[in-house]
């Protein structure tokens, strides 16, 4: 039996329960992504680079293999991804001028906007859904998801 068997059969209801409703908001946030991204004819996969070179912007490790690493995705994958995304001009590639193997990888203008529109319809999604909530809903799930948080900073929790 593996690991992940023993840990999944001695759960409580409580914490099957916490797994279900964890895979259904990761899900649900999934399902956003996807939506907004292809709206833009983007894939999902296509979006999240756009947002991961855009915390990197300006930084020389922005690299195809940095990104590939972010995302556990192969080199070759990204490639494709930042090739549509070139063609759309959302991203510039250039040569690193400390390592000419390295290929350095920015937003466009038209890039950052387009990346930033998506990013504030799904926060505004996600906003809508959180005020709907009772102030009671809201101050519970604020305070366990800090908790939560703080708690997952432990090093001695990575089993």
């Amino acid at each position: 039996m593996s690991q992940e068997g023993d840990v999944f059969s001695t759960l409580d209801t409580q914490e099957q329960v916490f797994f279900s409703v964890w895979n259904e908001v990761r899900q649900q946030g999934t399902r956003r992504n996807f939506r907004l991204s292809h709206e833009q004819e983007m894939s999902a996969t296509q979006f999240t680079i756009l947002g991961l070179i855009e915390k990197a912007q300006g930084e020389d490790y922005c690299t195809i293999g940095w990104l590939a690493r972010q995302m556990d995705l192969d080199p070759a994958t990204v490639v494709r991804s930042l090739d549509h995304l070139e063609k759309r001009q959302y991203v510039l590639r250039r040569r690193s001028t400390q390592d000419r193997r390295q290929v350095i990888v920015s937003l466009t203008a038209e890039g950052q906007a387009t990346q930033q529109a998506i990013h504030q319809r799904f926060m505004k999604s996600l906003l809508c859904q959180f005020r709907r909530m009772s102030s009671s809903g809201q101050e519970a799930l604020l305070r366990g998801l800090q908790e939560f948080l703080s708690l997952g900073r432990d090093e001695d929790l990575l089993l």
